[in-house]
C-alpha cells in the first residue's frame, strides 16, 4: 500500500493504513517541533509526541512537566491574569482570569483580565472626585486632579482677594490671579497699542480698537477691569483718576517688553494719590526725573492696598519706589531697582512686604526707612545701605553690609552674572558659569507658592523649582 511522504494512518487495532496519494490532513502540522503527525481513524491528524512532550490538543507537543512541579508557588508565572496550579499528573496548569488588574497606564483605572492579558479599562481618571479628569491624560482638563478645589468648574476669585492672591490658577484656564478677567471683577479687559488711537473703545486688541495712550485707560477703568499694554515705548505719567475694591482691583498689566521712559522731563511712571486696590505689573521704567522733593517713579501718597511686581526700575532721577506714611498694606514683589539716583524703595506706611526683589546701585539708600511699620523684607538681594531697621523685620535676605537680624539671612557676594552690563541673573554651575551662587534656593518658601515657578534666575532660562532663589526672577 503506497502511503504519501511522511505520513502515517492509524487503523484499528494499531493497523497503519496508507494515505491518499496527493492530500493528508497532516500537510502543515509540525507538532511543535516535538514529534510526528499520524492519522486518525476519523481521518483528523493526530500528534505522537516525543518523549518528555505531550499532546496540548490534537496538533501541538507541549513539555510534561507532571513530574516537575509540588506546588502552585513553582508554577507562578508572573501573569496576574492566570490561575497558577500544580497538577501532579498534568503539570503547571494555567487557567484565565477576570481580576482586577493595573495595566501600567497611569491615566486609565478599573482594569480588568481578559484572554490572559490586563486589558484598560476608562481612562477617565478623577482622583480627587471632583468630575473633571485629570489634564495629564487624553481627554482631560483638571489642572490638579489631587485638588477637589481646583478645576474648570471653579472660580478664580472663589474666595474673592484669598484666591486672587494665592498663586493658584484654581479654574485651570492658564491665568493667575489678578491676570485672570475673575479677579478683575465685572471681567472688563481694555488694550493700548503704541499704534491706538484714544478715540477707539479700547475693547479689542487692534489698532483701530486699542488706545493709544496708558493715561486714557488710568482715566477710564473703574473697580474690577485690566489694561493689557502691547509692546512699545510710552512716554507718559500715569496718574489712576480711581480706585478699584477689594477683591477688584485695577490692574494695569504690560504683556511683553512695555517700556514708560520720562525722557528726562516726566516725574512719575505712576503716581497714586489717594487710590487703593491698583495693581501695577510687569513694566520696565527709566529717566524719571528728580523734582526735589521725596517722590518716587512710582510714588505711593496716602495710597494702600496696592501691588507692584514683576517690575524693572532704573535710572531715575528720584527713589525708584516711594511709600509714605498713609500709604499702607502694599505689597512689591519681584521688582529689579537698578540706579536710581536717591533710593531704591522708600518705605514710611505700616504692613507693607517687600518680596524677591534685587536693589543694586542707588545714589543713596537701598532701603530708606521714613518710619515705616510692620514692614517685612524677605527673599530680597539688598546690595546697598539701609538707612534704619527699625520697625522692619528682615527674613532670608543676602544684604551687603551685614548679616541682617531675622531668620535666613545671609551677607554673602550673589554672583550676579554681570553687573556692568546690567545682567542680574545667578551664577548657576548647570547654566554653564563656574559656581553656584549662595542665593539659590535660599529662600523662604517655594517658588511655586510664591508664583515664580515659571520665571527663572538662571542664564539659561530654567524656571525656579523647590526652594525659591533670593531675588528678581526674569522671564525664561
Amino acid at each position: 500500500m503506497k502511503s504519501a511522504p511522511g505520513c502515517l494512518i492509524i487503523l484499528p487495532a494499531l493497523f497503519l493504513a496508507a494515505c491518499p496519494a496527493d492530500t493528508s490532513p497532516c500537510d502543515g502540522v509540525t507538532c511543535s517541533g516535538h514529534g510526528f503527525c499520524a492519522i486518525s481513524p476519523h481521518n483528523t491528524p493526530q500528534c505522537l509526541c516525543d518523549e518528555g512532550y505531550r499532546n496540548e490538543g490534537p496538533t501541538e507537543c507541549v513539555p510534561d512537566q507532571g513530574a516537575d512541579c509540588t506546588s502552585d508557588a513553582e508554577c507562578d508565572d508572573s501573569n496576574p491574569c492566570t490561575d497558577d496550579v500544580c497538577d501532579p499528573a498534568e503539570g503547571c496548569q494555567y487557567t484565565n482570569n477576570t481580576d482586577p488588574c493595573d495595566d501600567g497606564n497611569a491615566c486609565s483605572g478599573a482594569d480588568t483580565c481578559s484572554s490572559g492579558t490586563c486589558m484598560a479599562g476608562s481612562t477617565d481618571k478623577d482622583s480627587d472626585s471632583d468630575s473633571y479628569y485629570d489634564g495629564a491624560c487624553p481627554g482631560g482638563d483638571d489642572c490638579d486632579d489631587d485638588d477637589a478645589a481646583i478645576n474648570p468648574g471653579a472660580a478664580e476669585n472663589q474666595s474673592a482677594a484669598a484666591s486672587c492672591t494665592d498663586g493658584i490658577d484654581n479654574d485651570c484656564d492658564g491665568l493667575t490671579d489678578d491676570s485672570d478677567p475673575q479677579c478683575s471683577g465685572s471681567g472688563g479687559v481694555y488694550y493700548v497699542r503704541t499704534d491706538g488711537d484714544d478715540n477707539n473703545t479700547g475693547t479689542e486688541n487692534t489698532a483701530q480698537g486699542a488706545w493709544r495712550t496708558i493715561q486714557k485707560a488710568a482715566s477710564t477703568l473703574t473697580a474690577g477691569e485690566t489694561v493689557l499694554v502691547q509692546p512699545g515705548t510710552y512716554p507718559e505719567d500715569v496718574y489712576p483718576r480711581n480706585s478699584g475694591e477689594e477683591g477688584r482691583p485695577i490692574t494695569f498689566k504690560a504683556e511683553g517688553w512695555v517700556i514708560l521712559d520720562g525722557e528726562t522731563t516726566l516725574a512719575y511712571a505712576f503716581r497714586l494719590s489717594q487710590r487703593e486696590y491698583i495693581v501695577i505689573d510687569g513694566f520696565e521704567m527709566t529717566l524719571y526725573r528728580d523734582i526735589g522733593n521725596d517722590d518716587g517713579t512710582v510714588y505711593f501718597n496716602n495710597s494702600s492696598h496696592s501691588i507692584v511686581r514683576n517690575c524693572y526700575i532704573h535710572d531715575t532721577g528720584r527713589d525708584c519706589i516711594s511709600m509714605y506714611a498713609g500709604s499702607n498694606d502694599n505689597l512689591v514683589e519681584n521688582c529689579l531697582l537698578v540706579a536710581c539716583y536717591d533710593d531704591g524703595i522708600t518705605t514710611g506706611g505700616t504692613n507693607i512686604t517687600v518680596r524677591n526683589c534685587t536693589i543694586h546701585g542707588t545714589a543713596q539708600w537701598g532701603i530708606e526707612n521714613q518710619g515705616g511699620t510692620n514692614v517685612l523684607f524677605e527673599n530680597n538681594i539688598i546690595w546697598d545701605a539701609i538707612s534704619s531697621t527699625s520697625g522692619y523685620t528682615f527674613s532670608y535676605n543676602d544684604h551687603r553690609d551685614s548679616v541682617l537680624g531675622g531668620d535666613g539671612n545671609i551677607q554673602q557676594d550673589p554672583l550676579f552674572i554681570d553687573v556692568s552690563g546690567r545682567d542680574f541673573h545667578l551664577s548657576h554651575v548647570a547654566a554653564g558659569q563656574g559656581s553656584d551662587s549662595p542665593c539659590i534656593d535660599a529662600g523662604s518658601d517655594t517658588a511655586l507658592n510664591l508664583g515664580l515657578d515659571a520665571r527663572t534666575t538662571r542664564s539659561d532660562g530654567v524656571p525656579d523649582s523647590g526652594t525659591v532663589d533670593l531675588g528678581y526672577h526674569y522671564l525664561p
